[in-house]
């Protein structure tokens, strides 16, 4: 009986030092479970806060956009007009300056050809004026002196 009794103490002290190992086994994991989960949600925190920021600036990105579509476009639109405009009556200004200039040298032209045109029939006819008397009076002469009798 006493074999029995060392035979169920050393059981049971082999029990025990089972338990306490499984037992610092499951402390040690639990102890690694609370401190994953812990981790997981301090993650899931942040991942919350960096979301909310992100959706933030996100909201302030587009209230931007928004703005400067209804603030700036007009302007930029009314500015693209303006140059548009101005382009348009410098391109008239131009054609006017352009048609005015070309109009001025036609008009020189004209009066260049209309003085040379002038000036060959009057230097024609003052040399005919000129020439006729000579000729006249050498033809007369000449045919006193018998050169242009038959």
């Amino acid at each position: 009986m006493r074999r029995q009794v060392d035979h169920i103490k050393a059981l049971r002290k082999q029990m025990e030092s089972t338990y306490e190992v499984l037992e610092a086994g499951v402390r040690s994991k639990s102890s690694k479970l609370t401190d994953f989960i812990s981790q997981v949600g301090m993650n899931q925190v942040e991942r919350g806060q960096a979301l909310g920021d992100l959706e933030y600036q996100l909201k302030c990105l587009a209230h931007d956009l928004h703005m400067t579509e209804q603030t700036k476009m007009p302007q930029l639109h009314a500015q693209l007009h303006k140059q548009v405009s101005d382009m348009d009556g410098s391109i008239a200004s131009a054609k006017l300056t352009a048609l005015t200039q070309l109009q001025a040298a036609k008009h020189e032209m004209d009066e260049k050809i209309q003085s040379d045109v002038w000036a060959s029939r009057t230097s024609m006819v003052t040399a005919v004026a000129i020439a006729c008397p000579w000729i006249l009076f050498c033809g007369i002469s000449m045919s006193s002196l018998g050169y242009f009798s038959t």
